[in-house]
Formats: structure tokens, C-alpha cells, sequence
């Protein structure tokens, strides 16, 4: 397990949205659903989506399907974006 997924992980659990099973959470940025900690067996009312740059960059988001609400994340970076990067988001 990454120290990104790791972060991302605590996150998660801050939000009251911890995995059952963290070995579950993968960084390929693809939309899962998981079981929360201490939810019935083969229930799954979470969901998340979790990607990991090759400069170590993270971003993802959790949805609760029992508290309604998307909790956003992401990790600290100290790369700078381009002029490429920046000309694209204007």
C-alpha cells in the first residue's frame, strides 16, 4: 500500500466511510463501491474513486450512501503545473 492510499484511507475513516477491507482501495481511477467498516456482509454504501500521479500526486473523493455527501481529497504537492497545464485550465 502507497502512502497516497494510506492518506487517502485515514481520510476516509475521518469521514466516518472507512473501508471493511483496506487492502480493497485501489489507486487506478476507476469509480468502486466498497463495504464500510461494520456494515453487514455483501453490503456495499460506499463508493470512491481514487487516482495517483507518477510525480506522487493524489485526488479522489468518497460517497457515503448512508450520510449523502461526496468528501473530496487530495495529497500536497510540490510540483509546479506547466505553462501547458495552466494555458488548458483558463
Amino acid at each position: 500500500m502507497t502512502d497516497q492510499i494510506a492518506a487517502f484511507i485515514d481520510h476516509m475513516r475521518a469521514n466516518d466511510c472507512g473501508p471493511e477491507n483496506p487492502h480493497d482501495i485501489i489507486a487506478d481511477d476507476k469509480r468502486r463501491r466498497y463495504r464500510l467498516e461494520g456494515d453487514k456482509a455483501k453490503t456495499q454504501n460506499a463508493s470512491y474513486q481514487l487516482s495517483v500521479e507518477g510525480d506522487g500526486f493524489a485526488v479522489g473523493w468518497v460517497y457515503s450512501f448512508k450520510q449523502a455527501i461526496t468528501h473530496s481529497w487530495h495529497s500536497k504537492s510540490t510540483r509546479k503545473a506547466t505553462p501547458e497545464e495552466k494555458a488548458e485550465w483558463k
